[in-house]
């Protein structure tokens, strides 16, 4: 992308690796704090780490970064934000009309399932370019 270009300020390609070594420390203190620390906030703990890898991932540049990069990103974020969207109304209305509770979504798990769209999103369509 052109420097006079308008678009996102990205982190380095390099916090891409920073983004996964999160990944893998969630995963390891998930099964090391399992059943030491109360489950909940191990769960918790282990969710919010992912948010912020999988942040961190996503808005690190690619090692080619041009304007069809730029779209596909901002295609696939909304992409994934209108697929959660859609999940949660049916989740929430589901589980009212046959359940009969009014349980809510975790926003770390919405959070996650949009990462988890986008990154699916992005890199099929990158792929297919």
């Amino acid at each position: 992308m052109k420097k006079n270009q308008k678009g996102l300020d990205l982190l380095p390609v390099k916090f891409k690796f920073v983004g996964l070594l999160g990944i893998v420390l969630s995963i390891i203190f998930l099964f090391v704090c399992n059943g030491q620390i109360e489950k909940e906030i191990t769960t918790t703990v282990t969710k919010l780490i992912l948010v912020i890898s999988f942040f961190i991932i996503a808005f690190s540049k690619d090692k080619i970064e041009d304007e069809l990069t730029f779209n596909l990103r901002l295609k696939s974020f909304a992409i994934a934000v209108y697929i959660t969207t859609i999940f949660l109304c049916v989740f929430y209305i589901v589980n009212l009309v046959f359940e009969g509770k009014t349980e809510t979504y975790s926003s770390l798990d919405a959070l996650i399932q949009i990462f988890l769209f986008y990154f699916t999103y992005f890199f099929i369509m990158k792929e297919k370019r």
